[in-house]
């Protein structure tokens, strides 16, 4: 792993996910990143709308860089969350990156189709989110500010 910080400033990441456990092992990882970041969890479809709609109404506390995006939220399904950020002007150039449990092919070509911007499993032990943060560091936080 290296040792520099590509970035001058927080990459800004909304972290959409409905499991608080999930959200917590996820985030943490994430703020132990070699880089600096800025993540904001939101536990539902609508709460990340209102969340992303502040932002853009009232200038944002930082900019977000890209959202990680569960499928299962309890108000509304990550397709359709995904559909909405896709289809609004306001919001369709923010890379949206799925979080998935399973990376069966039938979801990777929906998830191709419907415009994400990257098709992840969602990490199930400290290996496999070690590699997700990895993975967002080499590939997207590259990318960010």
């Amino acid at each position: 792993m290296k040792t520099e910080t590509v970035t001058t400033r927080p990459i800004g990441i909304l972290f959409v996910e409905d499991n608080p456990a999930d959200a917590e092992l996820v985030k943490g990882a994430l703020e132990r990143s070699r880089h600096p970041v800025h993540v904001v969890v939101t536990g539902t479809a609508g709460l990340a709308m209102d969340f992303l709609r502040r932002e853009v109404l009232h200038g944002p506390p930082f900019p977000i860089d890209f959202i990680l995006l569960d499928l299962g939220l309890p108000d509304k399904s990550g397709w359709e969350v995904l559909s909405a950020l896709k289809g609004d002007p306001q919001f369709m150039e923010i890379p949206v990156l799925i979080l998935t449990g399973s990376l069966d092919e039938h979801e990777l070509l929906r998830a191709r189709f419907s415009f994400a911007d990257d098709c992840l499993q969602k990490p199930f032990d400290l290996a496999h989110l070690g590699a997700l943060v990895d993975y967002l560091e080499e590939t997207w936080f590259k990318r960010g500010p």
